[in-house]
Formats: C-alpha cells, structure tokens, sequence
C-alpha cells in the first residue's frame, strides 16, 4: 500500500508538469494577430480639400515603411467613421467613395463593391524599400458630414490577401490617422461706383471669438467663417483705409509629430479678389517678402497670424500654435507666386499655421484685409479660400 500511494503522488506530479508544460506551448501553436505587424511611424494623410461633400479629392499619404514592400505587394486603406482601431469593425463615412480612385504611382483600385470606401494599392516596379513612403491617391469623394473620421492602413510585403475589417491578411506594417472634414471660407467684398462712394470710420466685422472647447459640437454654436470686408453700411472697400474681418482657427490633436494648417484658394492664377464676371486679379495677393504692409490706396488683399491663445474654459490646454514664415506680426501677406503652383492656389495649399507636437484647446486670430486703388474697377469681389488641416502622427 506504501507503494502504491507513493505512485500515486508521482503521477501527480507528472500530470502538474504536463499541465505546466502545455501552459507554456500552446499559445504558440494560434497564429500571429495584427498586433503583431510592425508600426508605419510618421504617418500623415494630407486632403487637397477638407470641405465636406467634395469631389475630386486627392488624398497625399506619406509613411515610414519598416518592412520593404515588392513589386506585388502594397497597402490597403480603409475609411471608417466611427473608429481608428485596426482589426475591429468598420462603419463607413456617408458618401465618402474611392470608386474612381488612381495613384499617382503604382495601381490604385476600389475593393469595396458595397460603400466604396477600401483602397487596395499595388505598389509595382522596384517595389518599396524600408523608409519614406509617399502616394498621392486622386479621385475620392469627401464624406458628407462634417466632422472626423479616421483612414486606417495596413501594408502588405507581398500580395494584399486582406478580406475585411476583422480579416486583415498577413499585414506587415499598419497605422491609423484621423482626418476632418470642414465648411469652405467665403470672402466678400464690395468696391462701389466712385459716384456713390462712402467713406466711413471702420466698423465691427460681426464675428464673435473662437468657440468654446467642444468646438462646435455638444449643441455648440460655430459662427460661418465667411465674411465681408469694407466699411461703411452696407459695406464697401475704399481707397483710404484697410479693411479688415477676423476669423479664428482652433485645433486639437495628439499627433506625436505636431500639425500643419495649409490655406488654399480656389482663384486659380490669382490667390487674390477676383471681381464677378472678370478675369483679371484686379485686388492682387500681398505677396512680397520681407515688405508685407498693405497701405491705404493698394489694391491688394492678405492676412496675418495672430497669438496662439487658449479656448476660454478649455480643460487642460497645451502645445502651441504659431503662424507660418512671414504671417506673423501685424503686416499682411498672401503666399502667391505669380505663374507657379507652390502658393495657396495650389492642388494642397501653403502652410498657414503650425505645431511642432501634440497640441490642446489652443487658437490663433486669422486677420484678413484688403484696400483699393482709385481706379480699382467697381463690382463684387470674392475668394474661396479652404484650412486643411494634416497631423503627423
């Protein structure tokens, strides 16, 4: 009997050890999750247009690839609106649509037959080497709404085998960036016929300061950006003063590798007031560096960049934001070059406002002003000009 209960322990303690040993082996048997695929580090996705329900958007993404990518391999891009989380599912953004989508390099193609909303691109020639990584996909339609939603990608190092949201293949690197959709900024103005013409002190531009922390949100109000320069009532530039309107940028974002805002404007081969029904730039950009003042009598239209300050009410404001070269100070100025693209009439814009880290709850005063020359032809002047908004994260 001593024996055998003496066997009895042993085997006890065998089953203890196989059990202990199985603890330790079986997890290795289950395969590899997304979690496991490397990290695409300085990610960013810049819009040629942040304005919501537009078409014809190009969508510039740039990435630090860790695991080279071949001839055969690429990335998928999927839109969510509800969450940057890869692997989870997916709830579409409405009317975002990739249907018509192409790459400025490699094939770019629409994988999503129901909402249109997954790019899969094949990355071709010599393939990808690890470091910068830089696609400019054209043709995606904006999403309705506005507000963020969230672009999540995952790269492939041989063929994309990606099924789904929750069936992502055998990814390689993956990242999420959040992006933002946003109304246009109308600009008015009004130069009266010299026989009606009205001089006049200056008077309020009507617009209130940024809004609070929720930014529009939690039944908040955001007053329209757009506005009408001049003076008088109703409101016309003249010759003897320089005519002003404010508006107030806010952001917040926890991109690791800060943010840039871009002003672009839709008067192509102007960037200045282009008068209704006319051609001719006959209320040009201030665009002369290093000499940036806009003086009673000039016809030229620009805006400076004031202090970065903290949204009144805001929990825990940080970062800081701060104007871009030579838009700071109280001059004005308009980055045009006249015959090139590098300017605010370009496909993405011009740097407008920056932040070198995370920033929180802060906004700068956006002051824009223009003046008129004697003969400055009467009419109605205007210029679309759009803020986009592109973090690194």
């Amino acid at each position: 009997m001593k024996s055998l209960r003496f066997l009895d322990r042993r085997a006890g303690y065998s089953l203890a050890s196989i059990g202990l040993l199985l603890g330790m082996v079986i997890p290795s048997v289950f395969p590899a999750f997304a979690s496991a695929a490397g990290q695409l580090d300085s990610r960013s996705i810049t819009m040629s247009s942040s304005v919501a329900d537009t078409a014809s958007v190009s969508y510039e993404l740039k990435a630090t690839v860790e695991t080279p990518i071949t001839a055969t391999g690429g990335l998928v891009i999927q839109f969510c609106s509800d969450s940057p989380l890869i692997g989870l599912s997916c709830a579409n953004p409405s009317g975002l649509t990739v249907a018509g989508v192409s790459a400025d390099s490699g094939t770019a193609t629409d994988i999503d037959a129901t909402n249109h909303s997954i790019i899969k691109w094949i990355a071709g020639g010599s393939g990808v080497s690890a470091g910068p990584l830089d696609v400019t996909f054209s043709g995606i339609h904006n999403p309705t709404a506005v507000g963020s939603f969230y672009a999540r990608v995952t790269t492939y190092a041989n063929a994309p085998d990606y099924t789904n949201a929750t069936t992502l293949g055998t990814v390689a690197d993956q990242g999420s960036v959040a992006l933002s959709t946003t109304q246009a900024i109308g600009v008015t103005a009004y130069v009266r016929e010299a026989m009606t013409f009205c001089v006049s002190g200056s008077g309020s531009d009507g617009l209130t300061p940024a809004p609070g922390p929720s930014c529009g949100t939690s039944g908040q109000t955001v007053v329209s950006p757009s506005m009408i320069l001049g003076e008088g009532n109703p409101k016309a530039l003249d010759n003897t003063h320089v005519s002003t309107g404010v508006d107030y940028a806010q952001l917040s974002t926890n991109a690791s590798g800060g943010a840039v805002v871009n002003l672009q404007s839709s008067t192509t081969g102007c960037g200045g007031l282009v008068r209704a029904g006319a051609a001719n730039c006959d209320i040009k950009p201030q665009n002369t560096t290093g000499a940036t003042t806009i003086n009673n009598g000039d016809a030229l239209f620009g805006l400076t960049v004031g202090s970065s300050t903290s949204v009144s009410g805001a929990a825990n404001p940080s970062g800081t934001l701060a104007p871009a070269t030579n838009y700071g100070g109280t001059n004005y100025f308009l980055d045009y070059v006249t015959g090139d693209a590098t300017g605010v009439t370009s496909t993405y814009g011009s740097p407008l406002i920056t932040a070198s880290g995370p920033v929180n709850q802060k906004y700068v005063p956006i002051t824009f002003g223009a003046s008129i020359a004697a003969d400055t032809p009467a009419g109605i002047y205007g210029a679309t000009l759009n803020m986009i908004a592109t973090g690194t994260f």
